[in-house]
């Protein structure tokens, strides 16, 4: 990659992702290897990695006490949430949204390497998950209720993807 190559920014530019209220992520591994799991027709079978994944997850809320967890799943690749920072009520101790995602990635990163030391996952080559995340501000309950149909049918569309 050249010097000069800037990568480009992911996040809305002049929005405080300390704001109040619900957002959606998607969280991608870092070579998009199946690591967590399978789908076998539309079903979702997470194995140990995909349910350490989704503990760290609802570990969150206990280390950041002023989010709020809403739905969640771990594909075989990524994974997709909507959490609430700040409860929608504004104080000084909000976390930064990309604090939050570090943090996740961190510990998963951390728990995913001892499994990796005690010979129960596979290797992978310098980063779990991909640098960035994508995410995307909840503007409405209209909105919320879109990305909760979404990460609910989420298995599916893989099957759709994956099958043929």
């Amino acid at each position: 990659m050249p010097e000069s190559y800037t990568r480009p920014a992911m996040r809305l530019r002049r929005f405080e992702y300390t704001h109040p209220g619900p957002y959606f992520v998607t969280i991608c591994l870092q070579d998009r290897r199946p690591r967590f799991g399978t789908i076998l027709d539309g079903r979702l079978e997470l194995n140990n990695a995909g349910h350490m994944v989704e503990e760290v997850w609802q570990s969150l809320a206990s280390r950041f006490p002023s989010i709020s967890l809403d739905t969640f799943i771990v594909m075989p690749d990524h994974v997709h949430g909507l959490l609430l920072l700040n409860n929608g009520i504004e104080t000084e101790d909000t976390p930064h949204l990309s604090k939050v995602m570090q943090a996740f990635k961190s510990m998963t990163t951390t728990r995913y390497i001892e499994g990796v030391k005690k010979g129960i996952w596979p290797r992978f080559d310098k980063h779990l998950w991909q640098q960035n995340y994508y995410d995307h501000i909840i503007r409405d309950e209209r909105d919320l209720d879109i990305r909760r149909q979404y990460i609910a049918e989420n298995p599916a569309r893989w099957s759709q993807k994956h099958d043929t």
